[in-house]
């Protein structure tokens, strides 16, 4: 199956477990009581998901911080990555969002993560600094942001 086949929706709380089971394969993964106290806590948070055939997939978490949307989480199930699923996923989070009050969108990811970092670039974002020691192991995060024309 291609990306195109497969359906996105707004995550519900019963979602959690299959969400996490793809985020705790990640370096640096989230546990699952950070993603279930920011399910319920954070107003602020949006949880959405993949699905193949009702099976989640994929996910992604954004969060709306005045007006700047920061991308906090996007995993991908190993047996679908490359198909074009992550970006699927990234621009429909990016799209639920009304644009005429956003400042835009924000992310950390891996200094060594070259498959992220190709993707982000190829929807718009640019590197614009660095956090260092930001992960685990004392690995260096990229700041990178996609900034909207009319807010620039």
């Amino acid at each position: 199956m291609k990306a195109s086949d497969y359906k996105i929706r707004k995550a519900k709380f019963s979602d959690l477990p299959a969400i996490y089971e793809i985020e705790k394969r990640q370096e640096d993964a989230w546990t699952y009581k950070i993603l279930a106290d920011d399910f319920l806590a954070n107003q602020f948070s949006l949880y959405l998901v993949a699905e193949d055939r009702e099976k989640i997939i994929g996910f992604v978490v954004l969060m709306d911080i005045a007006g700047e949307i920061h991308i906090n989480n996007i995993a991908v199930k190993e047996d679908y990555r490359r198909q074009g699923l992550g970006e699927k996923l990234l621009t429909y989070g990016m799209n639920s969002y009304n644009k005429e009050n956003l400042f835009g969108y924000t992310l950390e990811v891996r200094e060594d993560n070259v498959q992220a970092i190709g993707l982000y670039e190829k929807l718009g974002f640019v590197k614009l600094g660095m956090r260092k020691n930001y992960y685990r192991n004392n690995k260096n995060a990229l700041i990178m942001w996609k900034f909207l024309k009319e807010n620039q």
